[in-house]
């Protein structure tokens, strides 16, 4: 069967195409067993395009299970020797290295204290460019590509600076580490993040330039 995976805090038209078994949607918005005007937003707009309740399964976005182990941050600050706290991570994979670059020298420049981690990923353009962002006098600035133990990292963060993409950031709020929410695409990303702040998970910034702020 085909199902469905909503990823993001909105509803769009193919969400609701021809053939879809199931559509699996965030927990707290849906329950099989209430009517569809007691449903959440996108429910009630998949319910407009004919979708019945019947269909929705509130299990929330899949995340790895061993998220929901508890880490000590100071622990995975020992493990991963992020010897300077407190620990920021920025992921940069859909970034431009001019936005990382912008970030890093704001953060130095008001003397900010700590370790800021450089998440790459697949971002082949800033993991060439990571050799030469460098810290300051109290800010070390450690730059990673892509890495499989960034549940670890995020356990050891006070915050994460990131893009609004639903699975990223269903990860981070399942480890309850703030976010710092930048340069979201019009859309989808932007829904995301306005739905994240209105939680209190994080706070959105139109604009990188703003962190340092």
């Amino acid at each position: 069967p085909l199902i469905a995976l909503n990823d993001s805090a909105a509803c769009l038209r193919c969400h609701a195409g021809r053939g879809i078994r199931a559509h699996i949607m965030c927990e707290h918005e849906t329950d099989c067993d209430v009517p569809a005007g007691a449903l959440g937003y996108r429910c009630v707009a998949l319910d407009a395009r004919g979708v019945p309740a019947g269909r929705l399964r509130g299990t929330g976005i899949p995340v790895d299970p061993a998220i929901a182990s508890p880490k000590d941050p100071f622990e995975m600050q020992r493990r991963h020797r992020l010897e300077r706290p407190p620990v920021v991570m920025l992921m940069g994979g859909g970034l431009a290295v001019e936005r990382v670059e912008h970030i890093v020298r704001g953060l130095v420049g008001r003397g900010v204290s700590g370790t800021l981690l450089v998440v790459a990923g697949r971002n082949g353009k800033l993991l060439a460019a990571l050799p030469h962002i460098e810290g300051g006098p109290t800010l070390s600035v450690c730059g990673l590509g892509l890495v499989e133990y960034l549940d670890d990292l995020v356990a050891a963060s006070e915050v994460v600076i990131t893009k609004a993409g639903g699975l990223m950031v269903s990860e981070v709020m399942a480890r309850q580490t703030p976010m710092i929410l930048i340069d979201s695409i019009p859309g989808q990303e932007e829904w995301n993040a306005d739905y994240l702040v209105s939680v209190g998970a994080g706070i959105q910034l139109r604009l990188a330039e703003m962190v340092p702020v």
